[in-house]
């Protein structure tokens, strides 16, 4: 028996980028294609990968979707998204990380809840489990507003964007990504569309599966960058008091920790270390919470005092 599709008459625009990643394509359109809402265009954007592995797979294949490829020069993520942004004209937006797919009733979902609501919605959020390991978020119901220190955490509210269905209007009236950021850019993108005011729809039905693939920017690579740019995120958060002082603190401590138990682990030289130490041990009482699951770091970070 055939699976029935619905078909989106407002209009959802999926975007995908990909940079050297393109093998994972196929999964992730295949995903879309199985969908009960189907989209009415997919736009892929090539952020100057060294291949044409995205617009010679795109071009050979057939959808029940709309599907363009496009390719730019190497800008970053948030200037991929952009890009994409920018093409798209469907009144809803979602994002799909290349590596990633979506179960069938992910888009049907939120666009049937976001739909119901008002213009000040500015989305609908949903939950995913990872592959392997096969760990679920654990997202509230958003009943209320949304407590902007809550964004981002397994047990708040989203921070990554492909968990969302977006109005795309107002992703447009905010300017879109921040393409200063490289990390935490979907944050930012999330919480300035909170502090303008804007409420959002979701819980944690579970429509994305997350491949936690070493390569990733978010997921492993060179974590001294990875600490610079979640601290140029967290100063921009501070200056534009997204989070509360005690949330920007909390952050700040479980960012240097984060990278300090990887350098400690690589043998890194002890200066990098001491320097994440001493911006942890700002906030003391981070050493002896969740952040630092394991007596063995505790002991290590004592031993540095």
């Amino acid at each position: 028996m055939s699976k029935k599709h619905s078909s989106s008459l407002d209009g959802v625009s999926v975007i995908i980028t990909t940079y050297n990643d393109a093998c994972y394509l196929p999964k992730a359109l295949d995903s879309i294609g199985r969908q009960k809402l189907i989209p009415t265009e997919v736009i892929v954007v090539d952020d100057g990968s060294e291949d044409d592995f995205a617009s010679e797979f795109v071009s050979g294949k057939s959808y029940p979707f709309a599907v363009s490829s496009y390719k730019k020069e190497n800008g970053g993520a948030s200037e991929a998204r952009n890009y994409g942004l920018a093409k798209a004209s469907g009144e809803f937006v979602a994002f799909l990380d290349v590596d990633d797919f979506w179960l069938e009733d992910n888009l049907l979902y939120k666009y049937r809840k976001l739909k119901k609501k008002t213009q000040e919605y500015f989305g609908c959020y949903g939950g995913y489990v990872s592959e392997p390991g096969g760990f679920r978020s654990n997202f509230k119901d958003c009943k209320a507003q949304v407590v902007p220190d809550d964004i981002g955490k397994v047990n708040g509210f989203p921070g990554g964007a492909p968990m969302y269905l977006f109005r795309r209007n107002l992703l447009v009236e905010i300017g879109g990504f921040d393409i200063t950021l490289k990390q935490n850019e979907d944050f930012d993108l999330v919480l300035r569309l909170i502090h303008a005011g804007y409420n959002v729809a979701g819980d944690n039905f579970i429509g994305y599966v997350r491949n936690l693939r070493s390569g990733s920017l978010t997921r492993g690579g060179n974590y001294k960058s990875a600490y610079q740019n979640v601290s140029n995120f967290l100063d921009k958060a501070e200056a534009g008091k997204y989070f509360s002082s005690e949330e920007v603190s909390n952050r700040r401590a479980l960012n240097a920790l984060s990278c300090w138990k990887k350098c400690f682990l690589k043998f890194e030289e002890f200066s990098f270390q001491k320097l994440l130490l001493d911006e942890a041990l700002r906030n003391p009482e981070i050493i002896g919470m969740k952040y630092l699951p394991l007596k063995m770091y505790r002991i290590l970070l004592a031993a540095f005092l």
